[in-house]
């Protein structure tokens, strides 16, 4: 069940930037509520038993968050690789560099799109 635009604004802060922050590297997060939290979740599971306060939210997909945009550059920047769905020029020597400090230094190096070509942001 997809969460409308409506719902999704009256959910709390903390929750929204989290269901952002999972969609960067997921397609599509599942929101429900049970024992008075907001869980967000890239699965479904059942449960032996359900709170009595459990509800389902909805369901969130990245094309309601970002835009084709801002999709490549969060694929980019979470798995230092390109996605298929990029047509620009490839270089992979960008993202040698982007893998070698988040692992030497612990710095995520961000990106950016300019003209369908993958800029590093200084």
């Amino acid at each position: 069940m997809k969460i409308n635009k409506q719902a999704f604004d009256a959910l709390p802060l903390s929750v929204r930037e989290d269901v952002k922050r999972t969609l960067r590297c997921f397609n599509e997060v599942h929101i429900t509520f049970y024992n008075g939290e907001y869980h967000v979740s890239t699965g479904i599971m059942l449960m032996g038993h359900y709170p009595d306060d459990h509800r389902v939210i909805g369901d969130v997909h990245k094309d309601d968050i970002y835009t084709p945009d801002e999709q490549i550059i969060n694929y980019i920047e979470s798995f230092h690789d390109y996605p298929i769905q990029y047509k620009g020029s490839r270089d992979y020597d960008l993202m040698r560099y982007m893998k070698d400090r988040r692992c030497k230094d612990g710095v995520d190096v961000k990106v950016k799109l300019v003209d369908g070509a993958v800029w590093l942001v200084v």
